[in-house]
């Protein structure tokens, strides 16, 4: 298919530059996006209780490419963050997950959700206060850029990545000032509990 195209379309510049020098052809670079209808005219609020501070993850988690662990471990090493955030998973392989909240001592915090659909998975983005987004940490996932970060964009609620530190994802949401990208469990925490004071304060953490 390549072999015949004219040309090639790609979601970031880094995937473009490969692209140009792998098969010699023009490139164009056209990022992933969101529909403004699929919210219906609704603008994300987060979870209500200010004493909890709720995120969100919707789809699904490879061992060894997207991991939870930095989270896990931010929860896990301050007290405080126990029982005051709560960390959603959607369609995620629950084994892997019990176990790894397991071993950082974190189960009472994590909690699992079979598989939802489509619609579904926008009102959960919605009514989270934070969103999380999961990249392998590896050079090779730079220009990597899933649909889902789009939709969290759209959803208008602060996002938190984990992963490659100069991906894509990483880089719009640190150029947006849309969250937090970092594999530092303190950092994490220290944000968490700046987002947690903030909800505390306010009565919600308010849509970017």
């Amino acid at each position: 298919i390549v072999r015949r195209a004219v040309g090639l379309t790609t979601v970031s510049e880094p995937w473009a530059v490969t692209f140009r020098e792998r098969y010699s052809k023009p490139v164009a670079v056209v990022p992933n996006g969101y529909d403004v209808e699929d919210f219906h005219g609704t603008i994300g609020e987060g979870w209500p209780d200010p004493d909890v501070l709720r995120i969100g993850y919707t789809g699904g988690i490879y061992p060894g490419y997207r991991d939870p662990t930095p989270l896990f471990r931010a929860i896990g090493d301050h007290p405080e963050l126990k029982g005051r955030v709560e960390v959603h998973f959607y369609g995620s392989d629950p084994s892997f997950v019990s176990a790894l909240a397991h071993r950082h001592g974190v189960d009472e915090s994590i909690f699992i959700h079979d598989r939802i659909n489509h619609d579904k998975a926008l009102k959960i983005q919605q009514a989270s206060d934070i969103l999380l987004l999961m990249q392998w940490d590896n050079p090779r996932e730079q220009g990597n850029v899933p649909g889902k970060l789009a939709e969290y964009f759209g959803a208008r609620r602060p996002i938190l990545v984990l992963g490659l530190d100069d991906g894509v994802p990483a880089t719009e949401v640190r150029k947006r000032s849309a969250g937090m990208a970092t594999t530092d469990p303190v950092a994490i925490a220290a944000w968490l509990q700046e987002c947690l004071a903030k909800k505390r304060r306010m009565g919600k953490l308010p849509p970017l």
